[in-house]
């Protein structure tokens, strides 16, 4: 018999959690509303839950050390709510989805910034929208 563990958005690591946030107020729904507006990180769907802290966890072990090594210069920019490390799940969603801000608008230093912004758009574009059931999924 199988166990089927449920995500709790509790658990999110902060980088997951800054990067979902992020997805929120950036997207817009079919009526062009903001989807924070209506909608919270518990509306994430298991799958979406599921597919960022995939998509994040395999950055972030990727490109940890350069991510490290761009916070040890003292030049990332922090935000009024957030830490270096969630500027990366910030910015990572912003990046890879062509937004425009993310690692390359000067919040990150070179080289660091060039590679994040790389590594991020390799991932490719996702999207949000919202199930049948009413829940926030990802495209």
């Amino acid at each position: 018999m199988q166990t089927t563990i449920k995500l709790s958005v509790s658990g999110l690591s902060p980088l997951v959690r800054a990067y979902l946030t992020t997805a929120l107020w950036s997207s817009v729904d079919d009526y062009g509303e903001p989807f924070d507006r209506h909608y919270s990180l518990s509306d994430f769907s298991q799958a979406a839950l599921a597919r960022a802290i995939a998509c994040v966890g395999n950055f972030e072990r990727e490109n940890s050390q350069t991510i490290e090594d761009a916070i040890a210069t003292g030049e990332v920019v922090r935000g009024p709510d957030f830490n270096e490390w969630e500027r990366a799940g910030h910015d990572l969603w912003l990046t890879r989805n062509g937004h425009g801000a993310g690692f390359w608008d000067g919040d990150w230093p070179k080289p660091y910034a060039d590679v994040l912004t790389m590594n991020a758009r390799n991932l490719g574009e996702v999207e949000l929208y919202v199930s049948k059931t009413g829940e926030v999924e990802m495209a």
